[in-house]
């Protein structure tokens, strides 16, 4: 949602607790490149980044894999603000 606004002309940011690995830091690169603010996204050294892929299947149920750290909570909490929606600066979604 956050990309999709971005693209549209608002201002937006992303608040996420990602693994400080290769693909934490590929997760947050490519909503930053796409001109989100992630200074709010913060790395966790003792969890890795999940990840979740959903195979598309034709007329059955998708199969569906989820990897990530037993111990890890998964934490993610997006929150977009914007100074035109509602026309209130800083409005959460």
């Amino acid at each position: 949602m956050a990309i999709a606004l971005t693209r549209l002309g608002h201002q937006t940011g992303w608040i996420s607790k990602l693994g400080e690995d290769e693909f934490g830091l590929y997760v947050q690169n490519v909503i930053r490149g796409e001109g989100v603010d992630t200074s709010r996204v913060v790395f966790d050294d003792q969890a890795p980044t999940a990840v979740f892929f959903k195979e598309r299947m034709t007329n059955q149920d998708p199969n569906i894999y989820y990897y990530r750290h037993q111990q890890q909570r998964v934490c993610y909490l997006l929150m977009i603000w914007t100074k035109t929606i509602f026309n209130r600066p800083n409005t959460f979604i």
